[in-house]
This record gives C-alpha cells, sequence and structure tokens, in this order.
C-alpha cells in the first residue's frame, strides 16, 4: 500500500500517527472482515499550466484538492493524501503535481466495504438498489472516478480531462493491494496492458496481443540475458478462460499465470477471478476498451478515407485542365508541352497501395495499422 512519506512535498492523513499507522489500522480491518482488498489506490495530476511543482502554495493546494476529492467520494472512510512533484511526463516536461489518494476500504459507519469509485468510469451496469426517504426502492449506478474529479475540478476553475480521448483504468485502484512480487501484481499489470493496446477491439484481437506481448517479453529476457552471459529468466504465460455462471447464465473470465518456480516437467498454472483483480478485467469493463479503441480506428479510418478521395478528386481537376488546354497535336498543351499527369498518378498509387478500409476487422489488418494511430492514453503519472 505505500507511498514513500520521504518523498512527500505535502501531506493529509486521517488517522493519528500518520501514514504507517493508516497502513496497520487498513490491514487490520480487511483481515477482520475477510476482504482482498485493504484500501484503494487513486492518482489524481494536474497540468504544469495550473500547478507548478515549484511554488509551494500550489503544491499545498493540490494536497487540498486531492483531500477534498477523497472525502467527496468516500466521507465515511479514513484517507491518506500524499503529493508528489517528481516523475516525468508524456510531455517529456519533467515532474508535473500529483496526488496518490489512499482511502481505507472500510465504511467507518456501516463497516462494509466500499462500493463506489472503484473504476474510472460511471458504472450503470454496477449499480444497486437504495430505499430512499420516501420509502421507495431506486436504482443507484455504481460512481466513477472520473465525474466525481471533474466536478471537483470545474467548481475549483480547474481544467478537466477530454473523457473522448481517456481510457478507463481501474487496475491502478486495486494493484497497490497485491504484493509487488506476486503473479497476481505481474498478471495485472500484463492485462492492463494489453487492455490499453490500440490493437484490442475485441476478445479475439486480446488474447493475440497477450500472445505477442509474451514473445516480445521473452525476447527481452534473452537479449539481456546474452548482454550478462547468463542463463535468462522464463517469464510466464498468461491465458484468458472464460466459464459461464449456472446462476446468472453471464459469462466469467479467469486468468491463468504460468507457475516457473517449481522443478516438475508438467506445466502448473496460478487462477485468478477477474472479478478479484479489477472490474476492467471482466467482459463488460473490457468491452469499454474495445468500444473505445474500436472508435478510435474508425476516426482513424475515416480521415485516411478522407484524404484519398481529397487526392482522387485533386488528381481528376488536374486531368480536366489538361483536356481543356489540349491542342491539334494529341498530348500537348498550347505551348508545345505535355500536360502533367502526376497528380492522377499519385492518386491512383494512394488508392493501390493505401491503408485497408477496415483495418480493425481482421487480426492482420488490426496489427498492420496499429503504429498509424496515437495512443489516446493520459500522461500524466
Amino acid at each position: 500500500m505505500g507511498v514513500e512519506g520521504e518523498r512527500a512535498a505535502a501531506m493529509a492523513c486521517d488517522t493519528p500517527g500518520g501514514p504507517a499507522a493508516f497502513a496497520a489500522r487498513a490491514r487490520a480491518v480487511a483481515e477482520r472482515h475477510g476482504r482482498e482488498v485493504e484500501a484503494l489506490h487513486y492518482r489524481q495530476s494536474f497540468a504544469l499550466e495550473e500547478l507548478s511543482p515549484t511554488d509551494p502554495d500550489d503544491i499545498q493546494r493540490a494536497n487540498d484538492l486531492g483531500y477534498e476529492l477523497a472525502h467527496r467520494m468516500h466521507p465515511d472512510a479514513d484517507a491518506v493524501v500524499v503529493t508528489h512533484v517528481d516523475g516525468r511526463g508524456s510531455d517529456g516536461r519533467g515532474g508535473k503535481v500529483h496526488n496518490h489518494i489512499i482511502v481505507a476500504n472500510h465504511h467507518n459507519a456501516s463497516g462494509k466495504a466500499l462500493t463506489d469509485y472503484r473504476s474510472f468510469l460511471d458504472r450503470p451496469d454496477k449499480g444497486r438498489t437504495v430505499t430512499g426517504m420516501d420509502g421507495q426502492a431506486h436504482r443507484v449506478h455504481q460512481h466513477g472516478i472520473q465525474s466525481a474529479n471533474d466536478a471537483l475540478m470545474v467548481e475549483h476553475g480547474m481544467s478537466v480531462v477530454d473523457r473522448l480521448r481517456t481510457t478507463p483504468k481501474d487496475w491502478e485502484l486495486r494493484r497497490e493491494a497485491f504484493s509487488p512480487d506476486s503473479l497476481d501484481r505481474q498478471a495485472g499489470d500484463r492485462f492492463q496492458a494489453a487492455l490499453e493496446d490500440k490493437r484490442s477491439v475485441d476478445r479475439d484481437h486480446l488474447e493475440e496481443v497477450l500472445d505477442d506481448q509474451w514473445l516480445n517479453l521473452t525476447k527481452r529476457a534473452r537479449h539481456a540475458a546474452e548482454e550478462k552471459h547468463a542463463d535468462p529468466q522464463p517469464v510466464p504465460r498468461i491465458e484468458l478462460r472464460s466459464t459461464v455462471s449456472r446462476k446468472a447464465g453471464t459469462e466469467m473470465w479467469t486468468l491463468y499465470i504460468e507457475e516457473l518456480d517449481h522443478i516438475e516437467t508438467k506445466r502448473r498454472w496460478h487462477r485468478k477471478r477477474c472479478t478479484a483483480m479489477s472490474e476492467d478485467f471482466t467482459p463488460e469493463g473490457a468491452r469499454l476498451f474495445f468500444n473505445y479503441h474500436s472508435k478510435q480506428l474508425q476516426q482513424e479510418q475515416d480521415r485516411i478515407d478522407h484524404e484519398r478521395s481529397t487526392r482522387q478528386a485533386e488528381g481528376q481537376g488536374h486531368g480536366l485542365i489538361a483536356v481543356a488546354v489540349d491542342t491539334d497535336e494529341p498530348g500537348r498543351d498550347r505551348r508545345g508541352e505535355r500536360p502533367d499527369h502526376g497528380s492522377q498518378r499519385d492518386a491512383d498509387l494512394g488508392r493501390r497501395s493505401g491503408p485497408g478500409r477496415h483495418p480493425h476487422r481482421g487480426p492482420r489488418g488490426a496489427r498492420d495499422h496499429a503504429d498509424t494511430f496515437a495512443d489516446g492514453r493520459p500522461g500524466d503519472q
């Protein structure tokens, strides 16, 4: 669960005794109630244009915003907010002010585990029925982090991330609950990376990405071993398998992680239910990623089609001009020079050798055009 206290530029903690006491209490409460998740871990970052990592007032403001967000989401749970100014954003401009918001997975009033704000986006499919003040039952959907953070930022005059270019990330909230050296965390990190891969537009492509991922990691391990003149470290395989719930009749996913620390020749697998790792690792959660990548691919294909149509129109226009200025001698204009059909040639070449019309419909097309598209992932830590 730990976030290094010595790196903290600012800190706020509900538990007397600081982060160490907070962590000890969260662990004890989770063990007492038999919960796998001790705390929820959120990351909140700010643009350099809004909060400077060298301004003490900006750093304190970030910490205050993080603490307010923690208790807006979970008013009856203990929280610790640690503000850092190190790290590096995707724009390469150095560290940004960012918060690590850790909330104990325990509702102090009811004694139950926290249910809301466990996914990036609102999840109507994960709602629950509650009884209102009028005695009537009401359906309430599970709230996501983005809506709460966006509302808070707007209230304080801060900018918000463009929703269309943001993919949901729930694994970051839960990964701290798993041991850093465990197979579960390794599998979760790799599965999250596979979900975020732009080629993952459906389950078949997701499994192909997992296979490619294993091959690439194995090659890297082999090259690293060759440089050190040592034996390569084996990389465990990951397989996604599904079953159908007899009660609900819904599909359930399980990750199988290969165990390598044994001497038997027969392959052994460690299993982990996807629902116990992240909401995004379920069929419903993964569908959000699939839809996002499909939309990005379609937008890029529309752009390519538009550019090709524009080139063809320009080429046809040049051809008409050449015909209009043609004279008695075939193939020459009034100045005695041959008309330039280069634009039409370029359009023809683009039509023959350009990207396919539907790269997301088949494994080959999606893989061939993977490098064409922007990732769309948030660059903040």
